[in-house]
């Protein structure tokens, strides 16, 4: 009986197969996302990263920046543009693939 007992007293974290590739793949999208960001002007980094990042409101951020809020609207567009653009490959990797 106790060497039955010590047969089924293995931990948690055995049973919960480890996904390398997928812990991989997320890091390095992350680090490919934060790359973009970091490529973007200054500005529109500022914007995205206080409204999408921080949480803020736009009267937050608009009042943070000395800007008003058509001025961080305009940005973050302009950033979730930039952004969209050049990670689109990420997005939909098979969508040049398939336009040919």
């Amino acid at each position: 009986m106790r060497i039955s007992g010590r047969e089924e007293e293995e931990p948690a974290e055995a049973a919960a197969p480890l996904d390398v590739l997928g812990n991989l793949l997320a890091s390095e999208r992350s680090e490919l996302v934060r790359q973009t960001i970091e490529s973007l002007s200054a500005l529109q980094r500022e914007a995205i990263i206080l409204f999408e990042y921080e949480g803020l409101s736009l009267e937050n951020v608009a009042t943070i920046t000395g800007a008003d809020m058509g001025a961080i609207k305009a940005r973050l567009a302009r950033a979730r543009e930039s952004l969209r653009k050049r990670l689109q490959p990420l997005l939909f990797p098979n969508a040049e693939r398939s336009c040919s």
